[in-house]
């Protein structure tokens, strides 16, 4: 693959001795911009009671292609397919 040429940014500047000499650190610059980092890190989907694992499963072409046909979320129904005979079979497992 062919490497994209790399544009100058005319908002970055040449960092020299004198520069890093006289640089102090975004805690003391700015310690709200800290504080707002770590809001943001914290944020995202809340933490669930039985998280779900990644797992790679081998299906039929005409299995899969049932299971999308009716759209978005076929993972989840995929889920409850499997959920519905876990609870249908005599053998209680794990």
């Amino acid at each position: 693959m062919k490497k994209k040429p790399e544009l100058p940014d005319d908002n970055d500047f040449e960092w020299t001795k004198e520069a890093f000499a006289h640089a102090r650190p975004l805690r003391e610059v700015d310690p709200g911009m800290i504080e707002a980092m770590a809001r943001l890190r914290k944020a995202g989907r809340p933490r669930l009671d039985k998280p779900k694992i990644h797992t790679s499963l081998r299906l039929d072409v005409d299995v899969i292609t049932w299971l999308k046909s009716s759209g978005r979320g076929y993972q989840t129904r995929a889920n409850n397919l499997l959920r519905a005979a876990m609870q249908l079979s005599d053998t209680p497992r794990g």
